[in-house]
């Protein structure tokens, strides 16, 4: 499911929001690839003006759901873990119970971090594919002969005022890292305070650049790109900087019809598919386990005819029939080995294809203490739970116990936590874990 917040404009959302369906759907032929916007205005305006149907979250889950679908993998095409990512998040929760598994990709920019001087692979790979398209767009051989002619580029975000702004300063960063000295990152929110129009025309007209292309960053060249960034407005970016003398060019084009931008999604979708691979394998084992016993029947049937034979021979019979039987004994160890290989590997497919549901959380003000309760689930003989102080955030075990009840005390008083619960089992000496349950949130007492 790759969940955009949509466009009204039809060239973008066929160049840009298809484009990055289009390079999934061939990505992965044997996947279903469905579409769902999250802005409503522009799913009505659409219908409304054009007569086309897009399903919103709910619609294209309660599709997904009607269809039998098992696995749900959710690519959003949305830029960071912002407002609409986190919208989209507690839409899915509704809907956890409904599938086998829900896999989330991660947006175009990937993880946040804690440190906004920590720059991931996403975002480094972002800059360089805008950079290109914008500078190839401007008609240049490269960034360094752009300089030299006195241009600067402008990449325009939307800004959020989200925790996750610190996205907008990683770009700014990477750019500058890569030695893209003319480039900088504005966004039509002017959040963070850095990425003003005020703030990049005074950086601009100080580094001495005469010429600007303003180019979005944004995955859909709609409304912001097209009367944001390039209306006659007195207040667009493109009036503002050539109201303070610039010569400005306007490249309306959004991030997903470059197809290294789409060559990520995809890579974030695989990322996504991992939660899956693991029981895929395991069955595949299972199979192949299944076909050596067949393998095995032929040659235990083999190792009959032998010693038949051998007993028919009395002449040679007694050497013919230690080989025989000794290559029966073998051949039944094996079928022995592979049936019990069989056993274990269907128990682990019963536990991971379960999980832990029921999950309720209560606070209380005594020792500002949080009580987990679940219903039991037979196929396992444990529970571990895991807290995190954010959705997204890195979740640690902090209890782990064979009842269906955890008290976990000393929680900070009116923060939120995260908890979530996994059954195990050890099985053949090794532990095998459930899916994971819903996240339940709570606000500590």
């Amino acid at each position: 499911l790759v969940v955009s917040f949509g466009t009204s404009y039809n060239d973008s959302r066929v160049e840009d929001i298809k484009g990055i369906e289009d390079a999934l759907k061939e990505a992965y032929p044997d996947w279903s690839v469905r579409r769902a916007f999250t802005a409503q205005i522009i799913i009505n305006h659409v219908q409304a003006r054009d007569g086309e149907a897009i399903d919103n979250m709910d619609q294209a889950l309660e599709r997904a759901v009607a269809s039998g679908v098992k696995n749900l993998v959710v690519q959003p095409t949305h830029l960071m873990h912002g407002a609409e990512y986190d919208e989209m998040v507690e839409a899915l929760e509704a809907y956890q119970d409904q599938f086998e598994s829900i896999a989330i990709a991660e947006p175009l920019l990937g993880e946040v971090g804690n440190d906004a001087t920590v720059i991931n692979e996403d975002k480094a790979a972002v800059a360089v594919a805008v950079a290109d398209a914008a500078i190839a767009d401007a008609g240049y051989d490269s960034m360094d002969a752009a300089a030299e002619d006195g241009v600067a580029f402008v990449f325009l975000g939307h800004g959020t005022s989200h925790e996750n702004q610190k996205r907008y300063t990683q770009m700014q960063q990477k750019f500058e890292a890569l030695g893209y000295d003319n480039c900088y990152m504005g966004t039509v929110e002017g959040e963070p305070e850095a990425t003003s129009v005020e703030n990049i025309i005074s950086v601009v007209k100080a580094a001495g650049y005469t010429k600007i292309v303003l180019r979005p960053l944004m995955v859909v060249a709609g409304d912001h790109a097209n009367n944001d960034m390039a209306g006659d407005d007195d207040d667009s970016w493109k009036s503002m900087f050539e109201a303070e003398g610039f010569k400005v060019e306007c490249q309306i084009n959004g991030l997903g019809e470059i197809a290294a931008i789409q060559k990520i999604y995809v890579q974030h979708a695989n990322t996504a598919m991992d939660v899956f691979k693991t029981t895929e394998e395991i069955a595949a084992e299972r199979d192949a386990a299944l076909e050596k016993i067949q393998a095995d029947e032929t040659a235990l049937a083999e190792a009959e005819a032998a010693l038949a034979e051998a007993e028919a021979a009395k002449a040679e019979a007694e050497k013919a029939k230690a080989a025989a039987e000794k290559a029966l004994e073998q051949e039944k160890k094996a079928r022995s080995q592979a049936e019990l290989q069989v056993k274990n590997l269907n128990a682990k497919l019963t536990v991971m294809s379960t999980k832990v549901t029921g999950v309720k959380a209560t606070a209380y003000k005594t020792s500002h203490k949080i009580t987990l309760k679940w219903t039991k689930n037979t196929k396992v003989t444990g529970y571990k739970v895991y807290r995190a102080t954010s959705l997204n955030g890195t979740y640690k075990l902090v209890k782990t116990t064979t009842s269906k009840t955890a008290t976990i005390k000393n929680h900070k008083k009116g923060k939120t936590y995260y908890y979530k619960v996994f059954g195990y089992k050890k099985i053949a000496g090794k532990t095998v874990y459930t899916k994971t349950s819903a996240i339940r949130v709570i606000k500590a007492k």
